[in-house]
């Protein structure tokens, strides 16, 4: 398996890039001198984009007296980074398989994502650290280097994971010795390739070691915890593995008052129930294969 690591960086450049549109709105959210309607002309030309932005302006989240119906007032009460990173989590979904027989491990992917980025989302907000809707996002991102792994080899994921659960190692120890190389190497490569902003770039190389010097090294230790927190609530799915051990820093960090933990560990899981409503994986709006409503049953291979 360990010729596997030139094939794997290889297949990097055989992803899509994230599409058109992604970089379009990201170059926008990047000039101080766009408005909100090229924003929302921009948006508004591609119709999965569109249903997106509405469902979430929408939500209960947002908690709004009337029903929002057009682009550009979702995009003014959203915000442009709001807009942006909506507009990156639907890109980045349209990219998981939709092949049936992959449908577990895009399942088991998509939650976990989802619950780490909840987490994340939560923990992050006390800490004065980097804005919460910025921590979904760095959470949901962060093991997009599986991302290669699901998509051009799902059953050497599958016996990475056999063999971390059998000698009780991290998955990224598994990794390392069966391959030489990890989730969270490939998954740098492919944040450059794709070009994400560097607090993204940094919590996916980083989420697992902090560094002296990591740049956004608040972001990464907030992910860290949170997909510590996203294991334990048993949110996506329960892995067996043995998980990686969170740093002291991390927990400094965050300043986390142990009183308020249970309150926290409850909005957790509700702001996981909500984003996954938001950003369902099988639905017939452009993101997925499976009929409407549909959802996978996740397995656990990607829950690490």
């Amino acid at each position: 398996m360990r010729d596997r690591v030139h094939e794997l960086t290889r297949r990097i450049h055989d992803l899509p890039t994230l599409p058109a549109v992604y970089q379009q709105v990201e170059a926008l959210t990047r000039d101080p001198s766009a408005s909100s309607a090229q924003l929302a002309l921009l948006i508004s030309r591609d119709p999965v984009l569109t249903a997106r932005l509405l469902r979430v302006v929408n939500s209960a989240r947002y908690a709004l007296t009337e029903r929002v119906t057009t682009v550009s007032r979702a995009v003014s009460i959203l915000g442009h980074h709001t807009v942006r990173d909506t507009v990156l989590a639907t890109s980045v979904l349209s990219l998981l398989p939709t092949e049936p027989r992959l449908q577990d491990l895009a399942g088991a992917f998509w939650r976990h994502a989802i619950a780490v980025g909840s987490a994340a989302q939560v923990l992050g907000a006390p800490s004065g650290g980097p804005a919460a809707p910025e921590l979904f996002t760095a959470g949901l991102l962060h093991d997009i280097g599986k991302l290669i792994w699901l998509r051009f080899f799902p059953d050497d994921l599958l016996a990475i994971h056999e063999a971390a659960a059998a000698a009780d190692i991290t998955l990224l120890d598994a990794e390392l010795a069966m391959v030489n190389t990890t989730h969270v190497r490939l998954g740098r490569i492919l944040a450059r390739r794709w070009r994400l902003p560097e607090v993204y770039q940094d919590v996916i190389g980083f989420h697992h070691e902090v560094g002296v010097g990591t740049g956004n090294a608040s972001a990464c230790f907030v992910v860290q915890l949170a997909d510590l927190v996203a294991h334990a609530l048993e949110l996506g799915w329960p892995s067996p593995l043995l998980l990686p051990t969170v740093q002291p820093e991390a927990w400094a960090s965050l300043r986390l008052d142990p009183e308020v933990l249970p309150d926290m560990l409850e909005a957790v899981q509700a702001e996981f129930q909500e984003n996954i409503e938001l950003f369902p994986l099988f639905t017939n709006d452009g993101a997925g294969a499976a009929s409407d409503g549909q959802e996978a049953t996740p397995a656990p291979a990607l829950a690490g």
